[in-house]
């Protein structure tokens, strides 16, 4: 009997984390395509711009972002170190600092020589 309710609930919980994927699945698909009325250009970004980005609106939202006019700047300028030390200074930043220097870190990586690049990969991929 007890084995059985402990199946029952063990399923039970397979079923809500397949749908909380696609709750967060869903969440991120949102935050991507809200950034792009930030960043117009989103999809032509490098791929480390994009998920920074994408992040960003997702924690924040997009009202929030396009308020940070000295980032996109330096995004639009393809000032990586720039738009990095403008996540981390913003008030956002200085509220979040721990995910603002995972950010900073991430996007970067995009100005780091092919070396640099793969040891980042190779430390943070999946």
């Amino acid at each position: 009997m007890k084995t059985e309710l402990l199946n029952k609930t063990l399923r039970s919980f397979d079923d809500l984390s397949s749908v909380s994927d696609e709750v967060l699945n869903e969440d991120i698909r949102t935050a991507n395509h809200n950034s792009k009325s930030v960043f117009a250009n989103l999809d032509s970004l490098p791929e480390e711009a994009q998920q920074v980005i994408t992040h960003m609106t997702y924690k924040m939202g997009s009202s929030e972002l396009s308020g940070m006019t000295d980032f996109i700047s330096a995004v639009n300028n393809s000032q990586w170190a720039t738009a990095g030390g403008h996540i981390k200074t913003s008030a956002w930043g200085s509220s979040n600092s721990s995910l603002a220097t995972a950010l900073d870190n991430t996007i970067k990586i995009i100005d780091a020589d092919d070396t640099a690049r793969a040891s980042f990969d190779e430390n943070f991929s999946e």
